[in-house]
């Protein structure tokens, strides 16, 4: 949920502050000359093709432009243009380098002569007032996937910004003397209202194209043979794939049989998309199906219906981390982390976030009505695949907190690290345990006293990074094991005693942070054989993470840089320690009046199983922001940073989860009737080897059949009427079904 402020509100930043946010949101700047689009003299950004070496096999033109700059820019180069050239105006590169297009329209009626001509609506996406005398509006829309060009006058008055293109943004002055002034500021607000290109938009955008102005070559007929043999080389990945979805469509065959060939052509490139091939092709061919796709006499089946609710679970969108979630210290150590290294951000900064919460120990606490809330969190990393970088993402952590850069006369005594794994919950309590005393009589005077048995622990913060995640799904199956009942009882209170007859122990304020990892694939093998994970899987912040580039040499962390973050961050440590009950400031109340709504909503399937405690996490992290300010009051700017950390959790768990049900025998069921059409109870009771009890069939049935998931009918046969089941296809809601619940037979 975005919380939208007066923009006269905003405190004024420099040109160079913004310039600098505007790079944290991924986006490519560079200087322009004040009042244009050009570049300071002397720079050699030559067409504004900030494209990396190895993006790039135009050596020709790497020859004639030895000095062009390749890649984002950094902070560092940023700061260092605007000290160079400090009345800059700030420019925005277009395209996939930034993730963006813009729709420029100039004066008055041009929106709506070009929603008049597509017969479609510009989204309300992120927009800025241009200073153009007779007004001027930039639409932002997510970078449509390669296949338009910069042209003007695509309508009248309606310019497009893609690949190679510019623009210029707030608070940059036009040449009429007017600022640029954004309608949501995106250094402030974040991406979330950026909206993705329409396909019946882009799909008119395409018709204006032709062989002329450079993208009617995606009509050019090509060799597939030749492509399949040689790949397709760097530089022309994502235009290859879509003149070859284009050139399938137009051959008459299916989207699905189109995406399936686009897939393995882009499987042959080399070096693969950086967006992974299945998610190229899904992107060109989607491109390709909007241009030629309605030339096909295509009717509109239930199956196809079925089909495209499968591909939109399947292709849901990668989860983007808010500008938001990186503030502060936070925000500059993400930044080097990252620098050198294949790492993902949103993962270095869940584990950060853990790993500092950890350090401020139990004293800091947050009232919600009676319950107390603690500086606490679990997270899960679940990587998109076994290269996903995972572990890498835990070594900075690792070293920024072992503090081996303060002076030899600074003491610092770190929170006690454990590798896991999560196997049982004794373990856990072990490691915080409280004194075990227990009362002895001396035999010869048969006077007792109280005798220390075990010391036990007096620090009892703990941080546990396992490294598999796959060892705790599989303990928290076996029969007895505390593992689940335990978690919650840490993330909750900390205070663990479990009920047992021998060895008893306990432990009393313990402070426990979790970060473990795993494979997508892995997770998805263990939830077909885990029940209970439920127990415990609303209490993790799940994060997807995936290789960020191809970084043959990473490099360390700079230690000059390092040193001054571990100093920053002792001080940090050392002053929020002695703090005890949290509180909102006035305007952070204000804002969870206005947010609390949105985070209570229910959530159906295992999707919302795992996301249910969204209030409780968002506090959590507020705190966490919070005392990285050292601040024990929770201001407004806390709870944004909080928010756009839990959004990318809650779109991770969506993508990890989706279509998943919370009990497995439903999930089971749900696929079964989804593949095999209607079954009777006989059909399911087999389906399950009949190693399944009668009071769990009925239930995972009944629990499907009240969500309006599957859908009952009674037959009636020369002997006993029979019941079957069907699945409700694309989740509609089924009709109301005239049998009662307690007319069921589930007899077999």
């Amino acid at each position: 949920m975005n919380i939208r402020h007066d923009s006269q509100k905003i405190k004024s930043k420099s040109n160079v502050e913004y310039a600098v946010d505007y790079a944290r949101l991924g986006w490519s700047v560079v200087p322009v000359v004040r009042g244009t689009k050009t570049p300071p003299k002397g720079e050699t950004w030559v067409n504004r093709r900030f494209l990396s070496a190895s993006e790039c096999a135009d050596e020709e033109w790497k020859k004639k432009h030895p000095d062009a700059v390749w890649g984002r820019a950094t902070e560092t180069e940023i700061r260092a243009w605007w000290k160079k050239y400090p009345t800059a105006s700030i420019g925005i590169l277009t395209g996939r380098i930034s993730g963006i297009d813009v729709v420029d329209f100039d004066g008055p009626g041009a929106r709506e002569r070009l929603e008049a001509e597509a017969g479609v609506q510009v989204p309300d996406s992120i927009s800025q007032t241009t200073g153009r005398a007779d007004g001027g509006r930039h639409i932002l829309l997510a970078y449509h996937g390669g296949g338009l060009v910069n042209k003007a006058g695509y309508v009248e008055g309606v310019d497009v910004r893609t690949d190679g293109g510019l623009f210029v943004v707030a608070p940059s002055v036009h040449k009429t003397g007017r600022q640029y002034t954004w309608d949501i500021d995106p250094t402030e607000m974040g991406l979330d209202d950026l909206e993705e290109f329409p396909p019946e938009l882009l799909s008119f955008l395409l018709s204006k194209c032709d062989k002329n102005n450079g993208t009617g070559q995606c009509e050019d007929r090509i060799n597939p043979d030749k492509l399949f043999k040689e790949g397709i080389p760097d530089g022309q990945k994502h235009h290859d794939l879509f003149r070859f979805a284009c050139q399938k469509i137009q051959q008459g065959i299916s989207k699905e049989e189109a995406l399936v060939l686009t897939t393995e052509l882009a499987r042959r490139c080399d070096p693969l998309p950086k967006d992974g091939p299945e998610k190229a092709a899904k992107d060109r061919v989607d491109q390709a199906w909007a241009k030629y796709g309605s030339q096909q006499n295509n009717g509109n089946t239930e199956d196809e219906q079925t089909i495209r609710e499968l591909e939109n679970r399947i292709w849901q969108k990668w989860p983007s981390l808010g500008a938001q979630a990186l503030t502060g210290l936070a925000s500059r150590f993400v930044e080097i982390a990252s620098r050198k290294s294949e790492a993902d951000p949103a993962a270095i900064l869940l584990t950060f976030l853990a790993r500092f919460a950890v350090e401020c120990g139990s004293d800091p606490f947050f009232y919600v009505g009676d319950a107390k809330h603690y500086a606490r969190i679990f997270s899960v990393i679940v990587g998109a695949s076994s290269k996903s970088r995972k572990g890498t993402s835990s070594k900075p952590v690792k070293r920024l907190f072992r503090m081996g850069l303060l002076a030899s006369d600074d003491i610092f005594i770190p929170a006690r690290v454990s590798p896991g794994p999560l196997s049982s919950g004794e373990g856990l309590i072990y490691a915080v345990r409280d004194e075990v005393t227990a009362w002895k009589v001396d035999k010869k005077t048969g006077e007792g006293e109280e005798v220390v048995i075990d010391p036990g622990v007096d620090d009892k913060r703990l941080f546990v990074l396992d490294e598999e995640f796959s060892s705790a799904l599989i303990a928290s199956k076996r029969e007895g094991n505390t593992l689940s009942t335990i978690l919650r009882s840490i993330w909750d209170t900390g205070d663990l005693e479990p009920l047992t007859k021998n060895n008893r122990i306990r432990a009393t304020g313990a402070h426990i942070g979790i970060v473990s990892h795993i494979t997508l694939a892995e997770l998805n093998r263990k939830l077909d054989e885990v029940e209970a994970f439920s127990g415990f899987a609303n209490r993790i912040l799940w994060v997807c993470a995936r290789r960020q580039g191809v970084v043959p040499f990473p490099e360390p962390m700079p230690e000059k840089e390092l040193a001054s973050l571990q100093w920053e961050l002792k001080a940090v440590i050392e002053k929020v320690r002695k703090f005890s009950e949290m509180k909102f400031s006035e305007d952070a109340r204000e804002m969870w009046q206005d947010i609390y709504s949105d985070l209570s909503k229910d959530h159906s399937g295992l999707v919302g199983a795992v996301i249910d405690r969204a209030e409780a996490q968002v506090i959590r992290l507020a705190m966490i922001y919070s005392l990285l300010d050292k601040s024990d009051i929770v201001e407004a700017g806390h709870l944004d940073s909080a928010l756009a950390v839990w959004r990318y959790c809650e779109a991770s768990a969506g993508f990890i989860f989706a279509g998943r049900e919370v009990n497995p025998y439903s999930q089971k069921i749900l696929d079964l009737l989804r593949e095999g059409g209607e079954k009777t109870v006989t059909d399911i009771y087999e389906h399950f080897n009949r190693h399944i009890k009668k009071n769990q069939l009925e239930q995972a049935i009944m629990e499907m059949v009240s969500q309006k998931k599957i859908e009952l009918e009674k037959i009636q046969t020369k002997g006993r009427p029979k019941t079957v089941f069907r699945c409700c296809f694309n989740q509609r809601p089924c009709e109301e079904s005239e049998e009662s619940e307690e007319s069921l037979d589930f007899s077999f």
